[in-house]
Parts: C-alpha cells; sequence; structure tokens
C-alpha cells in the first residue's frame, strides 16, 4: 500500500464537515498529490464553483485536518516532511499562511483534536506520533515538549474521537486506543483488528467504531465505551460490499455508513444498527461513482454525500434518504483537480 493511499483513507474517514449544519456557504476542498496543491469549491447540489486559485503546499500532500472552528485547514506533506497551514476566510477563501516542519517524518496522517487546542500526525516514516500546540488565531503550530513520541506501532490510519481526547490508529492487526493529554499519549492500548486497516470512522456520538480492512474486504465495527475503549461488535467484522475499501463517511445523523471501494468503483451503503452498531445493507446498495474512488464527505447542512474519483478527476454527488439511506445521482460529476485525493467540506 502506498502512502496515497494512506492519505487518501484517513481523512475520508467520518466524512468529515466542520461546523456543519449551518445555512451559509459550504465549500468542498480537495487534495491534490501529484499537483501538491489544494483546492476549494462551493457547493451547489452536483455543481461545483472553484472559489479562488489552488494552494500549493509541499511535495506529495496525503491528507487533510480541518480546525474545529473551521477558520484552518492542514494538509499532511509526506515527501516534504512538514505540514501546510490554511488559512479560511469567511467565505471560503484560502491562504497559505505557514508550514512546519518539526518532529515530521513522513506524516501520513493528521487529526484535531475536538477543543482545538492541538493537532496530531502519524509519521509514516517511523514508529512516531507527533503532537503540536495551536495557535487558535493564526492557525500556527508548535511541537509540545516530547514531541514526536515513540509508539509501539507503525501507523497506518488515525482518527480523532469526536468528543474525547483520544486518538484511534490502525495498524497491521491491530486497532490502537491512544488518550492523549497536554503532556502527551497517557498510554498506548491495543485491539486485535483488521489485517490491512485502510481507513476509520467514528459516529458523531461516539458510540462505535468502524474499521476498514482493504486486503480482506471487510468492515471491522466496535462499540466505545465511555473511557475511550472498545470491544468488538457481534457479527463483525462485516463484508464491505466490494473490493479495496479504502475510506468512509458516516451521515450527520449517525444512521447510515459509506464505504467507498476503490476496487469496485463504487460506494457501499450500510444501516447502522443504533444499539449494537451491527452493519446492514441499505436498499439498492452499493451506487455506482467514477473511477478509483478515494474519499468521502458529507455537506452537513444538506445531508448529500460527495465521493472525489482519483481515476477519472471528478466528484460525485448523491442525496440520502433520511429514512433507508438509499443515495440518488444529484447530476453528473463534477470535474475538478487533477488525482483528487481526500476531500473535506467546511460551512462558513
Amino acid at each position: 500500500m502506498n502512502k496515497y493511499f494512506y492519505g487518501v483513507a484517513l481523512l475520508a474517514l467520518a466524512g468529515l464537515c466542520a461546523s456543519c449544519g449551518g445555512s451559509g456557504t459550504h465549500v468542498l476542498y480537495v487534495l491534490s498529490p501529484g499537483a501538491s496543491e489544494v483546492t476549494g469549491y462551493t457547493i451547489s447540489g452536483a455543481s461545483l464553483s472553484e472559489v479562488a486559485t489552488p494552494v500549493t503546499t509541499g511535495l506529495d500532500p496525503v491528507s487533510l485536518a480541518v480546525h474545529p472552528s473551521g477558520n484552518f485547514l492542514y494538509a499532511a506533506d509526506s515527501a516534504a516532511n512538514e505540514i501546510s497551514v490554511l488559512s479560511i476566510g469567511g467565505s471560503g477563501e484560502y491562504s497559505l499562511v505557514s508550514t512546519n516542519a518539526s518532529n515530521l517524518s513522513e506524516p501520513i496522517a493528521v487529526a484535531a483534536d475536538p477543543s482545538g487546542a492541538y493537532l496530531y500526525a502519524a509519521n509514516g516514516g517511523g514508529n512516531t506520533l507527533a503532537a503540536f500546540s495551536v495557535d487558535t488565531s493564526s492557525g500556527s503550530l508548535a511541537p509540545i515538549t516530547g514531541s514526536p513520541f515513540s509508539t509501539p506501532f507503525r501507523p497506518k490510519c488515525m482518527i480523532e474521537s469526536p468528543v474525547l481526547t483520544v486518538l484511534y490508529a490502525g495498524s497491521q492487526g491491530f486497532v490502537w486506543e491512544i488518550p492523549m493529554a497536554p503532556t502527551g499519549p497517557e498510554e498506548y492500548l491495543s485491539f486485535s483488528g483488521a489485517g490491512n486497516p485502510s481507513a476509520l470512522a467514528i459516529d458523531p456520538a461516539n458510540r462505535f467504531l468502524y474499521v476498514a480492512d482493504s486486503s480482506a474486504n471487510v468492515v471491522y465495527a466496535y462499540t466505545i465505551a465511555s473511557d475511550g475503549s472498545v470491544a468488538l461488535v457481534s457479527g463483525a467484522p462485516f463484508a464491505a460490499g466490494g473490493s479495496t475499501p479504502v475510506a468512509m463517511a458516516i451521515d450527520p445523523s449517525g444512521s447510515f455508513l459509506y464505504v467507498v471501494d476503490k476496487g469496485s468503483n463504487w460506494v457501499s451503503g450500510f444501516a447502522i444498527d443504533q444499539t449494537t452498531g451491527a452493519l446492514t445493507a441499505v436498499s439498492g446498495s452499493p451506487f455506482s461513482v467514477g473511477t478509483a474512488p478515494v474519499s468521502a464527505a458529507f455537506d452537513g447542512n444538506t445531508g448529500n454525500l460527495y465521493i472525489s474519483n482519483q481515476g477519472s478527476n471528478n466528484v460525485s454527488s448523491f442525496s440520502m434518504s433520511s429514512t433507508s439511506g438509499v443515495l440518488s445521482s444529484l447530476g453528473a460529476a463534477a470535474a475538478v483537480s487533477s488525482g483528487p485525493a481526500a476531500i473535506v467540506i467546511v460551512d462558513k
């Protein structure tokens, strides 16, 4: 699995959307690793309109994270061993404000904690986790004392709990729970899991964790306890619905999970049992998208789902039935920058 694959999966995670649910401007940001740039598009159904000239990042950006305020965007530039910091304006306009290369070695994932005070980066160049404090006025980063921290695993993908200061990381054969404190990781707890984890997703209420296994074409499901510990759901793992699942997104209500199957050129939908976390295929699933889909994100205002197609250089868009989870195409896929990878949606 190459580093692009990692980064693509990471920020599809839970279909990230910052400041979701408002009625303002909604902007979809697209990461293009080959071009080393980020491009923003305002959303109107299936139509995407470029906000401004693309911003050049460091070489080979592979993952995106949005600050909880919706004011900053972070790109992990794997080949440049740095994180690019972008400022997001009130209309979705964006600009590069700084870069940070402290304690980074081929960063493959970035995640912001719920308070917005910290940002974490998984280093693919070694078994380490970099941690930064965030200046909430400028978005700039400063490494916390002791960073980077040695880990007992080589991270493949990572996600932050939406309500707890707990990170989850996927590594070969395991899922790791990492409670974080201002001084760094408090402990590392491992649970058996996917042999080749490629993406993680957590429902908005922090009840369930899902881990995609791109080799076995399955999704592992875990319940999350109040302390962040996890337990495998009965019946897991569940069939992913297609081949090579690389990304996942959960709708804003936490009712449905969508798995992006890169090898099958479709997205598979599943209803989430609200008590157990078990998965049941949505009627009519899977749903066709473009070529080599790699990331997914929900618009929290409309509930529409967007899928980036790396092979066909476009973004597919769907409305979602809130009762059945069935997806309906909003129109022809919209052309975007070449080789789109991770996408996020920010409500301004």
